[in-house]
């Protein structure tokens, strides 16, 4: 059985990741909410949380079908991610 099928059921994810990295106190360049437009890689920052969630909010991160990311700049202090993770059941 495919790992996406659970009984009758298939399951489809849909992730959405947002990261915010701290402006550092050299760039007087750049406002929080604007691109971050170097590393680390939005593929990577991808990967690593999704492997993080792996197992805990879904069984594996072949169920996801879809994946919305975004990387921008904050303020010191309200650096993270925002995870947001929509599961959907069909009926086969």
């Amino acid at each position: 059985m495919a790992p996406s099928c659970l009984g009758s059921q298939v399951v489809l994810v849909d992730l959405y990741m947002d990261f915010f990295l701290p402006i550092p106190k050299s760039r007087k360049d750049v406002q929080p909410g604007q691109p971050h437009l170097q590393d680390p890689d939005l593929r990577n920052l991808g990967k690593a949380c999704e492997d993080g969630i792996k197992k805990v909010l879904f069984m594996d991160d072949n169920l996801v079908c879809r994946s919305v990311d975004s990387k921008v700049w904050c303020r010191l202090g309200e650096e993270g991610v925002k995870v947001i993770v929509k599961v959907e059941e069909l009926s086969l």
